[in-house]
């Protein structure tokens, strides 16, 4: 009862500090989306945080300031994990994708730690994304040597704007898998089918979006057997032209 006790004491003040953080970061966002922090992810894993201010010198005081609160913010959920013990940081978010809705939602997995993507096969040799709170705090335990990881659902891309159960339910499927925790998935499962059928219908009423899904369909199918010949399972992403 004692240790049931503190452990609802120690989760109520994370609560309360979590609070405090949401808070900051919400009056922030726009400000945070302005700046041109970009971080860089080879082979699927955190890779260095790099800033490029490239701005007025108002624009360079603000854009430093917003970064200062991304470090300080980093720093402060770090501590928190250290302080309440964490064993394994995961995070999940989805990407916009040239991946047709009526083939598998595939997901990229990155780390800090190479041991936790054992056993997957990197979509790309490197990509670069914009940077976020989520990627600096990944390198940021990684510096402290406490292990952290993310999933990023491949979406499809002409799907972003809208509500995608089966994105969700690609990474719950990977956090379930990675960490043993058994997540209860059948409405969200239900959902998707609705959603996927729902989906269909749109897209069959127009030839011409029918025609892009099929061509989407058609590079998909070629990529996944180009990855299946490839020793790393990594392969090449379509060209503009062909998305």
């Amino acid at each position: 009862d004692a240790r049931a006790g503190k452990l609802d004491a120690d989760l109520a003040t994370a609560n309360e500090r979590s609070g405090v953080l949401r808070t900051k970061l919400g009056a922030l966002g726009n400000e945070l989306e302005a700046t041109k922090a970009r971080v860089v992810v080879a082979d699927a894993r955190a890779g260095q945080f790099e800033r490029d201010l490239a701005a007025t010198k108002s624009d360079l005081i603000a854009a430093r300031d917003v970064l200062s609160v991304y470090e300080l913010t980093a720093r402060a959920l770090a501590d928190e994990v250290a302080s309440l013990g964490v064993r394994l940081v995961v995070g999940m978010h989805a990407i916009p994708w040239p991946a047709p809705h009526t083939r598998p939602i595939n997901v990229t997995v990155h780390a800090n730690d190479p041991t936790l993507t054992m056993g997957t096969q990197p979509w790309v040799g490197s990509l670069e994304v914009p940077g976020s709170l989520a990627a600096l705090l990944e390198l940021r335990l990684g510096e402290q040597d406490r292990p952290a990881m993310g999933f990023a659902a491949h979406v499809p891309h002409y799907l972003v704007q809208a509500e995608f159960p089966r994105g969700a339910l690609a990474l719950l499927q990977s956090l379930s898998l990675a960490t043993g925790m058994a997540v209860p998935l059948d409405e969200l499962r239900d959902a998707a089918e609705e959603s996927d059928a729902d989906i269909s219908i749109q897209i069959a009423s127009n030839p011409e979006n029918m025609e892009a899904v099929t061509t989407l369909e058609e590079q998909y199918d070629a990529m996944m057997a180009g990855r299946a010949n490839r020793p790393d399972g990594s392969d090449a992403l379509p060209s503009d032209t062909d998305i």
